[in-house]
């Protein structure tokens, strides 16, 4: 229930503020800002526990209008005038994806799906959602028509489906990311999954074994050849054209977030520290070597590259 903070770098001037939003606008931007994005030359925050996605200004961060939503976790934009927000919902059975009018702000549907609705991506005519179980536990991928706003079909994928991301092949990952047994004694293993779009079948797959680690924070580079995931303590990447997915170790350590620069392919990760006092976040070279360090707000998380 803590406040959030929105941290801003510099990359020109390897510079950073711990909490913009609260500099440029002398407010607060509620309780648990879960994820950013950028489209209409404006940033879309979705605020989780005060129920809102916050839209300011890209340059000053100034407000511009507040979208309610009920647990809102993800935002994505489907074409100019549409956007998609996942939604966790006030219980389990009210997780949607909410549709919303860019023109007005105003919902104009919600579209049922499985608890802990999370990420999302769109190829072609289609929005593939990671549902996650919320605080409970899922295993499905909703698959959504962005034309007509209809729940085409849901998929089983493996324990507590997470992160989503296309690939420079137009192929579909997702990280599903473990669960406890029946006696919370010990963790099914996580793993990354492939959904092949041209021939709509699982092809490829690798499994995280760890009785008590779980694979988290699935990114995937501007040009979509390589992705990152944390495991076990440390990050770890995966090229998309191998056969076999087979991770490779870029650094030891329990980070909590990862972002990567769409431009230039340039690693971040996020300490988070005691949870409680302010992170973290690094730079890394290619080889994993820490270039530049940033102080930043209480919990990074994710991150957003704006021009």
């Amino acid at each position: 229930n803590g406040l959030s903070a929105l941290s801003y770098i510099d990359k020109t001037k390897q510079t950073a503020v711990a909490n913009e939003y609260k500099v440029k606008t002398n407010a607060e931007l509620g309780l648990l800002a879960q994820s950013a994005s950028e489209f209409n030359n404006k940033i879309y925050i979705c605020v989780t526990n005060s129920d809102k996605v916050e839209v300011v200004s890209k340059s000053k961060l100034l407000s511009q209008a507040t979208i309610q939503a009920k647990k809102p976790r993800y935002i994505k934009q489907i074409n100019v005038d549409k956007a998609y927000i996942s939604e966790w919902g006030a219980t389990a059975n009210e997780s949607a994806i909410r549709v919303v009018d860019l023109k007005t702000n105003a919902t104009s549907k919600l579209i049922s799906v499985d608890p802990g609705a999370e990420e999302i991506v769109v190829y072609g005519s289609r929005a593939y959602v990671t549902c996650n179980g919320g605080f409970g536990s899922n295993n499905t991928l909703a698959i959504i028509d962005i034309n007509s706003d209809v729940l085409i079909t849901k998929v089983v994928v493996g324990p507590n489906p997470d992160a989503i991301v296309l690939d420079k092949d137009n192929n579909i990952w997702v990280l599903c990311t473990a669960q406890y047994d029946a006696n919370f004694n010990k963790l099914n293993n996580g793993k990354l999954i492939r959904l092949n779009t041209f021939t709509n079948t699982f092809d490829k797959s690798y499994e995280f074994v760890s009785a008590f680690s779980s694979p988290t924070n699935l990114k995937i580079n501007g040009s979509g050849d390589k992705m990152y995931v944390n495991f076990d303590g440390g990050l770890f990447s995966f090229n998309v054209a191998d056969a076999t997915p087979a991770p490779k170790l870029i650094r030891f350590g329990n980070y909590y977030g990862i972002g990567i620069d769409p431009k230039n392919g340039d690693v971040y990760v996020s300490d988070a520290k005691d949870f409680s006092s302010n992170g973290q976040v690094h730079r890394l070279s290619a080889t994993g070597d820490i270039m530049n360090t940033y102080n930043v707000g209480v919990v990074p998380s994710e991150m957003l590259f704006i021009d």
